[in-house]
Formats: C-alpha cells, sequence, structure tokens
C-alpha cells in the first residue's frame, strides 16, 4: 500500500478473537522502520502514528493471553511516498 505524504497518520485497530472471553489479554505491537522501532504492550486494541516521514514500514501486533500463550504477529506493510517537491 502506497500513501501520500499528505496521509501520514496512520491508525491500527486489532483485536485477538482466538483469546476472545479471556481476562488480562495483552497486545504487543511496534512500527517497524519508524525511530526505534520498539514494541509496546497494553490491553488497548488501537495504535496511532503520526507525522510519518516517507519511507516503508511494517506494523506489527501479537496479542498474550492471561497464561501467558502468544499468538503468531499479524503484519501490514506500506510506504509513504515523499512529498512530490523531493522527488526527481
Amino acid at each position: 500500500v502506497e500513501l501520500r505524504a499528505a496521509e501520514n497518520t496512520v491508525r491500527f485497530a486489532f483485536a485477538t478473537p482466538g483469546f476472545g472471553g479471556e481476562p488480562q489479554v495483552l497486545h504487543e505491537s511496534r512500527l517497524v522502520g519508524f525511530a526505534d522501532g520498539d514494541a509496546q504492550a497494553g490491553p488497548a486494541g488501537e495504535r496511532t502514528f503520526t507525522n510519518l516521514p516517507a519511507g516503508a514500514y511494517t506494523f506489527e501486533v501479537r496479542g498474550r493471553s492471561a497464561d501467558g500463550r502468544w499468538s503468531e504477529p499479524a503484519r501490514f506493510a506500506f510506504t509513504v511516498l515523499a512529498p512530490w517537491w523531493q522527488t526527481p
């Protein structure tokens, strides 16, 4: 997926249906290619990134059940294009 330079804010909403109904489900997510790409963990099912510079990114998320089982990560790759004045 390619996003125009003006579309540099992205919001991801996610859930772990396989762990539905379990208490204390955590989600761990990160955006590979942005800043340091550190993962954040918490119960929230969404993550927003703003002012992304031009470049290629991969959003990764996985869930953990109360007993410590991790789901396989889901991934979504996209590119933010440079503004027209920065392209040859």
